[in-house]
């Protein structure tokens, strides 16, 4: 059987990669195996190198979408039909149908090889397509569109080519029950998977977050919440899952100071994060540091600290780290977006804060969806909490917050008391404001004011500030 080639010249033929005989053993299965149908996996019109195949495919799906019996005689009639309607010529295709529909009532139940390599050839046709249009795009491009962004552009477009034309092998009933049952009573399968923030009175709470949880830490400037977020990032690392962090508003060195600094705390050592910054470490936590910043930089941890990324560049980069990860046997757990109001949309909002916040809410859910991992955004909150007497956060304070309500699966607003009492030192006795200060200066209210699957609540624990520090309640003195 030979496919009609009208459309194709020899040089399509030469340089597109297709498999006549694949298709027509798709078709033929389309026509009189409907029993192998769910091992093809999806097959789309789209899928068929030659059109006249494609052609007969959607006439197929048609009739299967209609509840209609498929066979290669009501193929043949149904096509028949459109051609005369159409007033075009017989294209000789009905008895390459019926051979193909002979063949396939014989044929050893190979399905899922087909469907895998009739995907896998139409993956290939995509690929030489974007990137003779990446090519097209760079030679053409306006001078104000820069490299990075027809970069960003391509790399999406090439990475939707396995995440859209892959077949989806969705778990049957009886795989997801197992996977309930086996979390249910297996603490090693949520020990496994699990992302914990590494503080008791939280993870108690929690039980963890698991992969596909979009989760927000947010607060006023000076809370706390980047801290947090360092804390998890901690957690992850030292229990051997990858970390990929963009860093929006700080640098990579600026980062790794604090989290060295919370390493050298658990030696002992008081090194403040002030003091890296103005060269003044004390010459005994010289040893301390240098050991925290050993351990450091044996983490799973890639730091992206550019300014300005857009979303799809942000999520174009979690797949790439993704591969990465595993790449090296590790599997890619968390990634940390700080802060999410500092995300650049791809679509031009003309300063709509909520529609922006929208998109970049959904994004951040979609992503932590398609890589499988757990995915924080910091985020900050509105500044009429500054305008209350009780400044304690709720989530209407955040900023643009339906978006982020709706998306988030636990969001965590953080307070510290110790940072508003500072502002009124100046107006109290020394000796109230010290006692005062005594009582709270390491306090961090962490109110989990959505969980999704989980009870919501206030939880105290520790946190010094100075040395980038979160510990159960009771472990900083």
């Amino acid at each position: 059987m030979s496919p009609d080639t009208q459309h194709q010249s020899e040089a399509d033929l030469a340089r597109w990669p297709h498999d006549a005989e694949i298709e027509q053993a798709v078709l033929g299965i389309g026509m009189a195996r409907p029993d192998l149908l769910p091992m093809l996996g999806r097959i789309t019109d789209e899928d068929f190198f030659f059109e006249s195949y494609g052609h007969v495919w959607r006439i197929i799906e048609g009739m299967r979408g209609a509840g209609r019996s498929v066979s290669a005689f009501s193929v043949i009639s149904a096509l028949r039909s459109i051609r005369d309607a159409a007033g075009l010529p017989d294209a000789g295709m009905e008895g390459d149908l019926n051979e193909m529909a002979i063949m396939a009532a014989h044929r050893p139940g190979d399905a899922e090889a087909l469907g895998d390599v009739m995907r896998y050839l139409a993956q290939r046709r995509r690929l030489i397509a974007i990137m003779d249009a990446s090519i097209n795009d760079a030679v053409d491009a306006p001078v104000d569109d820069t490299p990075a962004d027809m970069v960003a552009r391509t790399v999406e477009a090439l990475q939707g080519v396995t995440r859209s034309g892959s077949a989806p092998k969705g778990q049957t009933m009886l795989e997801v029950a197992q996977a309930v049952l086996d979390r249910a009573f297996n603490p090693s399968t949520a020990e496994r998977d699990a992302v914990y923030v590494g503080v008791k009175e939280i993870d108690d709470r929690t039980g963890g977050f698991m992969p596909g949880e979009f989760i927000v830490a947010a607060g006023r400037p000076g809370m706390g919440k980047s801290l947090f977020a360092t804390r998890m990032i901690r957690t992850a690392c030292e229990r051997g899952v990858a970390v990929l962090a963009f860093e929006l508003e700080m640098t990579a060195a600026e980062t790794g100071a604090r989290i060295m600094c919370d390493l050298a705390r658990d030696a002992g050592a008081s090194v403040w994060y002030s003091s890296i910054r103005k060269s003044k470490v004390l010459a005994g936590n010289k040893g301390h540091l240098a050991d925290a910043a050993a351990a450091f930089a044996d983490w799973p941890l890639v730091i992206d600290d550019r300014p300005g990324l857009k979303i799809s560049e942000i999520r174009a980069r979690a797949r790439q780290a993704k591969a990465e990860a595993e790449r090296q046997g590790l599997r890619l757990g968390l990634i940390v977006v700080d802060h999410i109001g500092l995300v650049a949309t791809d679509q031009d909002r003309r300063g709509n804060k909520v529609a922006e916040m929208t998109d970049i809410s959904n994004a951040m859910k979609g992503m932590a969806k398609e890589i499988g991992c757990v995915v924080l955004g910091v985020s900050q909150l509105n500044r009429g909490v500054e305008g209350r007497e009780d400044k304690r956060p709720v989530l209407s304070d955040l900023r643009e917050s339906g978006a982020i309500e709706q998306d988030a699966d636990a969001v965590l607003l953080m307070y510290r008391e110790a940072y508003y009492l500072k502002q009124k030192a100046a107006v109290m006795a020394p000796a109230d404001y010290r006692a005062a200060m005594d009582a709270c200066e390491h306090d961090l209210e962490v109110h989990c004011a959505k969980l999704r699957g989980g009870d919501s609540g206030h939880d105290v624990v520790d946190i010094d500030v100075a040395t980038g520090s979160i510990r159960d309640r009771g472990a900083i003195l």
